[in-house]
């Protein structure tokens, strides 16, 4: 009768040992898999931290006129036609940068980014020749530059972070 019991025992100890490694394993593999996306979003975080950062250094006259474009009270035509000048060069500047930009490795979002950044960059361009311009009309590069921004929001949401427009934070 011990030997059967004992037996059970060794049974009911070798099911629970291998449950528990099964079950420890399981557990590595989801914290690796939670790390790597970590590690994933954190570089996409980076990356776009360190875009907006590259594009306001070089979008500080585009942001004046943009700006000057709803302000209270407007300023006044010589105003604004010495500002849309400033603003194109700023615009095309911003262009160029993004053309040349390097998109890292940041995994599934790699080509996403590098789209984006095309689109953007085009849109910039549009932007700038638009404010060359007597009578600057910016409607349609405003529409692309929309368009840039919101490729870029669903790829920071895509790697679950906050959908942030980069027209807004690099003004």
């Amino acid at each position: 009768m011990k030997k059967i019991v004992i037996s059970l025992f060794m049974v009911i100890l070798v099911l629970s040992l291998a449950a528990c490694s099964s079950g420890g394993k399981e557990s590595s593999d989801k914290k690796e898999d939670n790390k790597a996306t970590s590690s994933s979003k954190e570089k996409v975080l980076d990356y776009y931290m360190d875009l907006v950062s590259k594009i306001s250094d070089k979008n500080t006259d585009f942001s004046a006129y943009t700006q000057a474009q709803t302000a209270d009270p407007k300023p006044s035509e010589k105003e604004l036609s010495e500002l849309a000048k400033k603003a194109s060069t700023s615009a095309q500047d911003v262009s160029n940068m993004l053309k040349e930009e390097k998109v890292p490795d940041l995994g599934k979002s790699t080509k996403k980014f590098e789209k984006a950044l095309n689109d953007l960059s085009e849109a910039y361009g549009k932007e700038a020749e638009a404010l060359k311009a007597d009578q600057p009309d910016t409607k349609e590069a405003d529409k692309a530059l929309e368009k840039a921004s919101k490729e870029i929001k669903t790829i920071l949401e895509d790697n679950k972070l906050a959908g942030s427009d980069i027209l807004t934070d690099t003004m």
